[in-house]
């Protein structure tokens, strides 16, 4: 059943569908917040009030032309970090997730995995540095694989001026860190 069919279930109080909403989007938001906040109490905390906000909100909720439930969805989940942020409950952090697929029948060598975790590190810690809006367009981009039209609405601009941010933001990490080829394509 699509996004759009549940909202209008839920929007007619079938409570059924509030529940498969939020077992489909659970995980997703779980692991944009996690990336973005680091702390796993905190983490849940928001993705339960992200989803009491999208139940007492629903019946606001205007489907747009080509615009997605998840990115309503994940336009509360960023807003409510921002709250929290500027109450000082969190700190702002941001991780890429480090490769955990080596196998004995891996090409890469145990060192050259060890040296990869080691850039994946520090483009960590500097994704830490970048400004709050860079690092929601880095992990809507890098981690939920976001379209610039997903994240433009989320963030409320442009698709170009969310490439334009994206681009600045993996210039600010590539020079900070000292590298010209750090391995975040532009997609």
């Amino acid at each position: 059943m699509t996004d759009e069919k549940l909202v209008e279930l839920c929007k007619q109080g079938e409570e059924y569908a509030f529940e498969i909403l939020i077992q489909r989007y659970h995980q997703h938001l779980h692991n944009f917040i996690f990336g973005y906040i680091e702390n796993q109490q905190m983490t849940e905390d928001i993705v339960q009030e992200t989803f009491i906000k999208m139940i007492k909100n629903i019946q606001t909720y205007k489907l747009k032309a080509n615009a997605k439930f998840s990115t309503w969805l994940f336009t509360i989940a960023r807003n409510t970090i921002t709250d929290e942020i500027r109450k000082g409950k969190i700190r702002k952090t941001v991780y890429i997730e480090e490769d955990e697929t080596l196998t004995d029948d891996s090409d890469e060598s145990i060192e050259d995995t060890v040296i990869k975790n080691e850039a994946i590190n520090s483009i960590n810690q500097v994704i830490q540095t970048l400004a709050p809006d860079l690092k929601s367009i880095v992990l809507l981009r890098y981690h939920m694989d976001f379209s610039y039209k997903e994240i433009s609405e989320v963030i409320k601009s442009t698709p170009e001026k969310v490439k334009a941010r994206l681009h600045y933001a993996i210039g600010m990490i590539r020079k900070k860190i000292g590298a010209r080829e750090v391995n975040m394509d532009e997609r």
